[in-house]
Parts: C-alpha cells; sequence; structure tokens
C-alpha cells in the first residue's frame, strides 16, 4: 500500500485504481520494435531550440535518456521517427508538438527486415 509517513492514504490508493483502470492493461507496457502500426517523424526547425522538442517529449513521459539520441538523430539529419504507437497516440504526440511549432507527420510504419 501507499504510504505517508506510515500511512495509508485511501484517495491517492483510489486514484490510482482508478487512473489504471482508465488506462487499461496495456499502458507502459513496451511493444516490440515494427508491431505498432504508426511512427510519429519530427522534422527539424531551424528557428526552434532541439531543447523544446526535449521538453515536449518529457512531458510526454518520455525519459532524458530516451528523448536526448532521438532528438539527435533528427538534428543530425533534418527529421526522424521518435515515437510509435497507435494512430490516437501520435495524434496526440503531434499536437503537442504543433503546440509548440514544431512539425511532424505520422507514417504507417514499415515491417521490420526479415531475420
Amino acid at each position: 500500500p501507499k504510504a505517508w509517513f506510515a500511512l495509508r492514504d485511501p484517495f491517492k490508493e483510489a486514484w490510482e485504481a482508478e487512473q489504471a483502470e482508465q488506462r487499461g492493461p496495456d499502458h507502459g507496457q513496451l511493444a516490440e520494435v515494427g508491431t505498432s502500426p504508426y511512427v510519429l517523424v519530427l522534422h527539424k526547425n531551424e528557428r526552434m531550440a532541439l531543447q523544446t522538442a526535449v521538453g515536449v517529449m518529457l512531458q510526454a513521459g518520455m525519459g532524458a535518456d530516451v528523448a536526448l539520441p532521438l532528438i539527435a538523430q533528427v538534428n543530425t539529419h533534418g527529421k526522424g521517427i521518435v515515437v510509435q504507437g497507435k494512430e490516437e497516440d501520435m495524434q496526440l504526440m503531434a499536437g503537442l508538438f504543433a503546440e509548440v511549432g514544431m512539425k511532424t507527420t505520422i507514417h504507417l510504419a514499415s515491417a521490420p527486415p526479415p531475420v
């Protein structure tokens, strides 16, 4: 149980249970690479600091250890895949980037190369 100075917090427990129910059982589970149908491509914006893009990714719950290498690829190549997942999730992320003036495109993910 969640505790605060060794005391249970039934309100926090109820809130966490409600949040977990709304998110669904697969929330927070990492998909295997290539299994998610959509990818979000972030385009480099010369007028926008790349730290802004990192901030958006951190706000979305991505760790800095994941966000920084992805943004470095965008900086190097002019664009790059920064997220993969369901179409609704990609639209949500695209909206976050649009709020700070960064261009994104959503594409169907290509199949992984044969092994």
